[in-house]
C-alpha cells in the first residue's frame, strides 16, 4: 500500500560511488582522518605549553647569571698612551694592541638549580699574555716626543666584571698594579673596543716601550655557559679547556683545533692580523670619536657550554612527530578493524588519539623532574600500557591486542632515536614513513574495497 504522507515522485536512486562512499570502510576511513585532524588542537596546546615552560626556564637563568655572572667577553688589553698637543695639553690617545696575545682559559662548569629549572655555570681560570711594541708613529700622524709614557695605561674590556672572583693583577713589563674599574680620564680612553663592554684599567706607565714590553694577566672570572675572546692582538692565540663532554664554538673563526673526549674538550684558535677588519694601533682624538668605525665588535671566538640535548628542545621537537603518531597510531586500529573483523567506534579511536596526546604533555612534566631519557622510558611505558589493555576491550582479541602493544613499543622508540640523532633525523624520519606505507600496503593487499558496496548496492545503479 502507498504511503499516505508520501505523494511526491520517488527518490532518485543515487550512484555507485556515492554509495562506495557511504560504505562501512571509507566511512571510518574518513573519521579517522577527520579526527588526526581534530587532535591537531591538543597537539598546538601542548607545545604552547612548551614554549611558556621553556621561557619560565630562561628567565631563572637569566636570574642566577644575574648574580654569578653570565655570558662573558674579554676584549683586549690595550695599551693606551696619551699624546700631548704642541701647547701641553692631552689631546689625543695611542690605542696600542699587543704584537702577540695569547689567551688561554682553564673553565671549571658547575650547575646550580632554582626551583626545578637548572642553570650551567663555570668559574673560568684566565691567564692572558702578551708583547707591545712601539708602533709606526709617523703613520698615525703621533711625534715620538708627545708620547707620554710615564701617563700610559692598560685597558682591558668586559661584558660582566661583576663575574670577576678577585681583582686581577696587571704586569707590564716589571711593573705589576691592580686593575681598577671604569675608562680611564674619559669613555673614549676606551674608544675602539668592542661594543658592550665594561672598562678595567690599570696605571701601569710604559717606559721601555721603544724596546718592547711584555703583559701578563691573571683573572678568576665566573659566567653562564659561554666564554669568547675578542681577537685584538695582531697576531692572536686563544686555547680553552673544559670538563665537558659537549661544546659549541661560537663566533666568526673556527677552531683551529678541537679535540673532544668523554672527559671534556680542548680548543684552540688562531687569527693572523690579516684576517681582522680593523688595525693593530689606532688614535682616538679627546672629547671625541674615532674618524673610522672598524669591527672589532664582529670578530670573537670562544665556546658556548651546551647540553647534549635540552628537555625543553626535545619535547618541542617530538611534538613535531604528534600528528604523524596520532595518525599512524588510529591506522593500526583502522587496520585491526579492517582486516581482524572488530569493531571500533569513533569515540574509541578518539579515545586512543587523546592518549597519544598525553604522552607528550607526561615528557614535559616528567623531563623537569627528572633526565630526559627516564622521562621518554615512563611516559611511553604509560601510553603504551594504557592503549594496550584499552585496545582488549576494543578489539576484543588477545592475539589483536597483543601486536599493538610492540608495535607501539617500536613506534615510541623510533621517535627515541630520530631526536637523538639530530642530524639523521629527516632521514630517519623518511625511512619510518615509508616502513609504515609499505606495512599498511602489505597488510591491506587482500582487503576487498568493493566488499561492501557490492554486497549493499543493486547492480542495476548507474556509475
Amino acid at each position: 500500500m502507498q504511503s499516505l504522507f508520501n505523494d511526491g515522485p520517488p527518490a532518485t536512486p543515487q550512484p555507485r560511488w556515492w554509495h562506495g562512499l557511504a560504505g562501512g570502510s571509507a566511512l571510518k576511513l574518513g573519521q579517522v582522518a577527520a579526527l588526526t585532524l581534530a587532535l591537531m588542537v591538543p597537539l598546538s596546546l601542548v607545545q604552547g605549553l612548551v614554549e611558556e615552560r621553556s621561557s619560565r626556564g630562561a628567565e631563572a637563568v637569566a636570574g642566577i647569571a644575574e648574580a654569578w655572572g653570565g655570558d662573558q667577553r674579554i676584549g683586549g688589553p690595550i695599551l693606551v698612551v696619551p699624546v700631548e698637543d704642541p701647547d701641553g695639553k692631552i689631546g689625543r690617545m695611542l690605542h696600542v694592541a699587543p704584537a702577540t696575545l695569547s689567551v688561554g682559559a682553564a673553565l671549571a662548569p658547575e650547575v646550580r638549580y632554582r626551583g626545578i629549572w637548572q642553570a650551567l655555570l663555570y668559574t673560568g681560570d684566565i691567564r692572558i699574555r702578551g708583547h707591545y711594541a712601539l708602533p709606526d708613529l709617523p703613520s698615525l700622524l703621533v711625534r715620538p716626543e708627545a708620547l707620554r709614557l710615564d701617563l700610559a695605561f692598560v685597558q682591558l674590556g668586559l661584558s660582566d666584571p661583576s663575574g670577576l672572583g678577585d681583582t686581577p693583577t696587571v704586569k707590564l713589563g716589571d711593573k705589576a698594579v691592580e686593575v681598577r674599574p671604569g675608562w680611564h680620564r674619559s669613555p673614549q680612553a676606551g674608544g675602539g673596543m668592542p661594543e658592550g663592554l665594561m672598562g678595567l684599567t690599570a696605571l701601569t706607565g710604559a717606559q721601555g716601550l721603544e724596546q718592547g714590553l711584555d703583559l701578563e694577566v691573571a683573572l678568576s672570572l665566573r659566567g653562564t655557559e659561554s666564554l669568547s675572546v675578542h681577537p685584538l692582538g695582531r697576531d692572536t692565540t686563544v686555547a680553552v679547556t673544559a670538563p665537558w663532554p659537549s661544546p659549541s664554538t661560537i663566533g666568526s673563526f673556527l677552531p683551529t683545533g678541537l679535540e673532544v673526549r668523554d672527559d671534556g674538550f680542548a680548543a684552540r684558535w688562531s687569527v693572523p692580523f690579516a684576517a681582522r677588519d680593523f688595525p693593530a694601533d689606532w688614535v682616538v682624538p679627546a672629547g671625541g670619536k674615532l674618524e673610522r668605525q672598524f669591527h672589532a665588535n664582529a670578530a670573537r671566538v670562544g665556546v658556548s657550554l651546551v647540553t647534549r640535548m635540552d628537555h625543553y628542545a626535545g619535547v618541542l621537537r617530538a611534538t613535531k612527530y604528534g600528528v604523524l603518531f596520532v595518525a599512524l597510531t588510529l591506522l593500526m586500529f583502522f587496520l585491526c578493524e579492517a582486516v581482524g573483523g572488530a569493531r571500533v567506534h569513533w569515540v574509541q579511536y578518539g579515545m586512543v588519539g587523546l592518549a597519544v596526546c598525553l604522552f607528550y604533555l607526561l615528557l614535559l612534566s616528567l623531563s623537569e623532574q627528572v633526565a630526559f631519557g627516564l622521562a621518554y622510558a615512563a611516559a611511553s611505558a604509560g601510553i603504551v600500557g594504557m592503549v594496550g589493555l584499552y585496545s582488549l576491550s576494543v578489539l576484543r582479541s588477545r592475539r589483536q591486542s597483543l601486536l599493538v602493544v610492540p608495535a607501539l613499543t617500536a613506534l615510541y622508540a623510533l621517535l627515541y632515536v630520530i631526536l637523538q640523532a639530530e642530524e639523521q633525523a629527516l632521514l630517519l624520519g623518511s625511512l619510518l614513513l615509508f616502513a609504515t606505507l609499505g606495512a599498511v600496503m602489505f597488510v591491506t593487499r587482500d582487503i576487498d574495497w568493493h566488499q561492501d558496496v557490492d554486497r549493499k548496492v543493486p547492480a542495476d545503479l548507474p556509475a
